[in-house]
């Protein structure tokens, strides 16, 4: 079982943070882990940086705010190596640069976006608190 530990101390900072690192990636990617967002998130700063990598998927898509307004979005898929396995990824590229950006700033590191629940289900994540990590099946 792989794991990968909080990158930073959930218990001060309050949010689970992780770090997603290629082999021989000295500059991993720092993701939230959110269980109350079914979608994976791709902030849009980031997304112009790395939108090389991506393949958009065709269609339209919502996300809806926990402000329950709506927000029109692109949706993109690439491969992010996680414990050494390959994992296909789809994210909603969200434009709000302001607080993504703001966020970053508040924790101290630059946050790529957010990983969801259902990725979390499909590869059966299970998030330990107490030992700040994510366990990972084989």
């Amino acid at each position: 079982m792989g794991k990968i530990r909080f990158y930073a101390d959930a218990s001060k900072v309050g949010l689970p943070f992780i770090e997603i690192k290629d082999e021989g990636d000295n500059d991993g990617s720092i993701w939230l882990v959110d269980t109350g967002s079914n979608d994976n998130i791709l902030f849009g700063y980031i997304y112009r940086q790395v939108k090389d990598a991506m393949t958009p998927v065709e269609g339209n898509y919502n996300l809806y705010g926990i402000d329950g307004k709506k927000t029109e979005m692109i949706k993109v898929k690439t491969t992010l190596t996680i414990c050494g396995k390959d994992c296909e990824v789809t994210f909603l590229v969200r434009d709000d640069d302001e607080a993504a950006k703001r966020l970053s700033e508040d924790m101290g590191f630059p946050i790529f976006g957010i990983i969801g629940a259902n990725f979390m289900a499909e590869h059966e994540w299970l998030i330990d608190f107490g030992k700040q990590e994510i366990c990972i099946p084989d």
